[in-house]
């Protein structure tokens, strides 16, 4: 293992002091990749982290309690530690958290010969802490805070996010204020999407918990199989036996804890993962159907109906 003394101060750079705008190629004798960061007008620090290094590389830095973080892992898994907390941190492909810094060393170790592609937002807290002012009451405003400032929330990487990414790239398309609008209102929509699903468990755990812990733990198996299989997701019944709760059980339980009912689930998944599709440009319809439905001529119609939406 090498410890890189130039990575070690771009991390401090990033997580230190008010970061700079950086597009920084990874040396070749430590492996392949790049980091790349834009920040916005209200001091909002977007960046884009793909790297692959030749052996393993210790990296370390101090955390700012200035800012709170959204880390979101598209690849493989990565921890790290903190001073003064006692389990170790990490993220699995797919997942995200969000967390404030600590004002302590923080220290992560890259595999070699692994792929990480991470995207992350850095809000300054005092700024996010006027949008959560602006936009909500008081009690739903503590509730948030006591997630964002106290607390590290773990959520799944939705497909609507997946959607949100590949169009902040497109912010480069538009020049000076109006690139700012556009990367601003991307970030809001994401910020959104993830305080949505990290805030969606915790708000509606009382309305489920006359259910087992079992019971709501088979409620969110049942969750995890539709997302992997959209295509050909199982039918209610199908769900109900291979997750060992009752049919009952399970409708009751899904509608309260996603706020609509499985079938319900399942098409609004695939219309927001069709949507993502479309907005690339890379498939047609036909393949999209298929891709998304696991058929072709009956929801050929259905994206055909649906375009002048999106």
């Amino acid at each position: 293992m090498c410890i890189d003394k130039g990575l070690n101060r771009l991390y401090s750079d990033y997580f230190g002091a008010a970061p700079k705008s950086v597009v920084m190629a990874m040396p070749g004798e430590i492996g392949k990749g790049q980091i790349a960061q834009v920040i916005t007008k209200q001091g909002v620090v977007l960046s884009e982290w793909e790297m692959k290094y030749n052996t393993d590389v210790s990296v370390e830095g101090m955390s700012s309690e200035e800012y709170i973080q959204f880390l979101f892992c598209l690849n493989d898994s990565v921890s790290w530690t903190v001073e003064g907390v006692r389990d170790e941190l990490n993220l699995k492909a797919g997942e995200a958290c969000a967390y404030r810094g600590r004002g302590e060393k923080e220290h992560l170790c890259y595999c070699g010969d692994k792929d990480y592609s991470f995207k992350c937002l850095r809000f300054p807290a005092a700024y996010l802490k006027g949008l959560l002012d602006d936009y909500f009451g008081l009690d739903m405003r503590t509730s948030y805070e006591e997630k964002l400032w106290n607390d590290i929330s773990k959520i799944r990487i939705s497909p609507h996010m997946q959607h949100i990414f590949s169009e902040l790239k497109e912010f480069s398309r538009y020049t000076g204020g109006l690139g700012n609008l556009f990367l601003d209102s991307k970030i809001h929509e994401l910020l959104a999407a993830y305080l949505s699903e990290a805030l969606e468990i915790g708000i509606v755990d009382h309305k489920i918990s006359k259910l087992a812990r079992s019971d709501q733990e088979a409620i969110r198996d049942a969750q995890r199989i539709i997302d992997s299989q959209l295509a050909y997701a199982p039918s209610i019944e199908q769900l109900s036996r291979l997750v060992g709760i009752s049919l009952s059980k399970l409708s009751k339980g899904f509608s309260a804890l996603y706020g609509m009912p499985v079938h319900a689930y399942i098409i609004d998944k695939r219309m927001e993962k069709a949507a993502s599709l479309l907005m690339n440009g890379e498939y047609t319809i036909t393949q999209i159907a298929s891709m998304v439905w696991g058929c072709r001529t009956k929801c050929n119609k259905m994206l055909n109906a649906t375009i002048p939406f999106f």
